[in-house]
């Protein structure tokens, strides 16, 4: 009974545990009028199935008083997402990993085929794929490390779900094509691509990432500002992969998505953004963009 009691009491503590992420707001004036305020929160985009976080007040109040809310990418509304996807998944006609990667890279992607018990023919068809699409790929996740646990949409999804429901205006920032297509755009060398999937295949780099992984899943939960900033800094530099995949990724999307901010319409209602983390964290961060840019930011601390 007692026991019972006990894991009752934690199921309610945890289900009015507020979920924080990072939120800030950007304001500018524009010619004497009011100034336009720009609320960007930044959020993980899946969590743990067994997670019984809610919404902040702080949250909520924007979300209810906003006129546009900004997601990053538009996929549902991709013409044809699947052929989308299927052209941006393969390297060019006639070009193949053997080409693009490092030997040792190449060599990496043959051992780990084979660890996982696949049939050769599989591996010709593999060695068709970009090797951006190979670092997320499942079947190249480690099987004796794989992570157990079960994810749903995260909170960007829920609140999206609900500003559509309450007939607010959506905008997002790229399509999935320029999505798909930026990463090798900004970094097209050999180098860099067999970097990630070196690291991708190292079962100690592997082990690393998934537990600063937890540990980021935790701190965004918290909204712990500068505990996060200091964990994405050590992984830039313990995982070669991370500071690649933020400076190739990461890094160029803010950029784009900095002038469609600044492009936007005044209104004196406020502009939700709702974002992955990464992109309001470290240096190259779309805040950080946004200062350049003239905007006044400031970091918000939420009311529960």
């Amino acid at each position: 009974m007692l026991a019972c009691l006990c894991i009752n009491t934690l199921c309610a503590y945890a289900a009015t545990t507020p979920y924080k992420g990072v939120l800030w707001k950007a304001s500018k004036g524009h010619q004497n009028t009011v100034d336009q305020e720009i609320y960007l929160w930044g959020v993980t985009h899946a969590i743990p199935q067994d997670s019984n976080y809610r919404l902040t007040k702080t949250v909520k109040n924007i979300a209810a008083r906003n006129n546009l809310y900004i997601a990053e990418a538009d996929v549902s509304r991709e013409k044809d997402t699947k052929n989308t996807v299927s052209k941006n998944l393969l390297l060019p006609e006639g070009t193949t990993l053997r080409d693009v990667l490092t030997e040792d890279a190449y060599i990496a992607f043959q051992e780990n085929f084979r660890r996982l018990g696949l049939p050769d023919v599989m591996m010709t068809e593999f060695e068709k794929f970009r090797p951006v699409t190979l670092y997320d790929v499942a079947y190249f996740e480690l099987p004796e490390e794989k992570n157990k646990t079960k994810y749903k949409s995260g909170y960007d999804e829920i609140l999206k779900q609900q500003q559509i429901a309450n007939k607010k205006n959506i905008f997002y920032f790229e399509s999935l094509k320029e999505t798909l297509d930026i990463f090798e755009a900004a970094c097209p060398g050999k180098t860099d691509v067999s970097t990630l999937l070196i690291e991708k295949f190292n079962l100690q780099n592997y082990k690393l990432g998934l537990t600063y992984s937890q540990t980021l899943d935790h701190l965004m939960a918290e909204g712990n500002l500068r505990e996060l900033n200091t964990l994405i800094a050590k992984m830039h530099t313990e995982l070669r992969s991370e500071e690649i995949e933020y400076r190739c990724s990461v890094v160029p999307r803010n950029k784009m998505w900095a002038q469609k901010i600044k492009a936007l319409k005044t209104t004196d209602m406020p502009v939700l953004v709702t974002v992955g983390a990464f992109h309001l964290l470290g240096e190259g961060s779309l805040i950080e963009l946004l200062k350049k840019d003239g905007y006044k930011v400031e970091f918000i601390e939420q009311e529960e």
